[in-house]
């Protein structure tokens, strides 16, 4: 249809709507990714001060704000088709409002994540109140953004947006306190907490498309076509979400790393020497540490007492073959 025609057709006039499957698994997987990354940063905390540890928090939150909210929403709308399909009926948006619906939830999250691991005691009521702030920048997200668009006026019903605000604070408040709860049992094992992402990942689905068939769409004017077009910003969203499978794949190859080399350390037994020249100095290697060498990578005590110390009997037969250079004659 000729674009006059469309816009005497629809304007003014509520738009049909559609749906696209593709899309619309590709939004939850967006999400699920923001997700995944949020929890497996959060989980890498070391403690609830330090530099290191509020950059985590802050990378949390652009990760659960920035990916699974904002890129989640705009994939998804993306899924949305107005009227047959033309490009000049498509969804368009204000930058301004874009960004500021991008800030918003990253700084809400922000706050939720601090005030829920401010301390190494968990209690409900932080988890509670973390659940609600974290379902609330779910909803101000998706209204912002609503907000940001520029040629439909976006029209509500008030029963689909308790529904999705329901929906979004559930949902996350499970997510955070399966998480955060059980936190020290979750630390090592990866399926709880991928299960707490999904959950969250369904937070921000759920309450995306409960608020979004509860929304019409009345045409105001038609838009400009652009280069670019909707498929640019699925390739920008999906760039995010690919640098977060990043920090996720790394994250975890170098807290597998660490936990292997912590555990071969942890098996051997090294002899160190601690020496002193003529004027009481310290003899150290090129390395600047006591000269050492490991003895043996494993010990197994003959029961559950027996712990190897400097007062075991094989320390005292390891001390005088070693240091001495004298092979056991026993």
């Amino acid at each position: 249809m000729a674009v006059e025609g469309l816009l005497e057709q629809y304007q003014g006039h509520i738009v049909p709507k559609a749906y696209n499957a593709g899309y619309l698994a590709l939004s939850y997987l967006i999400s699920l990714v923001g997700a995944a990354s949020t929890l497996e940063l959060i989980n890498r905390r070391s403690w609830f001060n330090g530099i290191s540890n509020h950059l985590i928090l802050c990378s949390s939150a652009i990760t659960m704000g920035g990916i699974a909210i904002w890129c989640m929403h705009f994939i998804g709308n993306i899924a949305l088709t107005l009227a047959e399909g033309e490009a000049e009926m498509q969804i368009v948006y204000s930058s301004g409002m874009t960004v500021l619906s991008f800030c918003m939830p990253v700084l809400v999250l922000l706050g939720a994540f601090y005030a829920i691991g401010i301390s190494n005691r968990i209690a409900w009521w932080r988890v509670i109140t973390a659940g609600i702030l974290c379902g609330c920048a779910i909803c101000g997200m998706h209204y912002l953004a609503n907000a940001s668009i520029k040629n439909y006026q976006c029209i509500y019903e008030p029963a689909y947006i308790v529904g999705a605000a329901i929906i979004a604070v559930a949902a996350s408040t499970v997510a955070l306190a399966m998480f955060f709860i059980f936190q020290s049992l979750s630390a090592s094992s990866w399926w709880k907490r991928t299960i707490s992402a999904i959950i969250l990942a369904g937070a921000v689905s759920s309450m995306h498309w409960c608020a979004s068939v509860g929304t019409q769409y009345r045409l105001l004017h038609l838009r400009k076509l652009e280069r670019g077009d909707r498929t640019a910003t699925a390739v920008a969203v999906i760039c995010l979400s690919f640098s977060a499978c990043i920090i996720i794949a790394g994250s975890a190859i170098l807290r597998a790393r660490t936990l292997r080399g912590a555990a071969l350390r942890a098996q051997q037994i090294e002899l160190a020497a601690i020496v002193f020249n003529k004027d009481g100095c310290l003899l150290v290697d090129s390395n600047g540490v006591f000269p050492n060498t490991v003895v043996t990578d494993f010990f197994i005590g003959e029961n559950t007492d027996d712990k190897f110390n400097t007062a075991h009997p094989q320390f005292h037969w390891m001390f005088r073959l070693r240091g001495t250079g004298l092979e056991s004659r026993d």
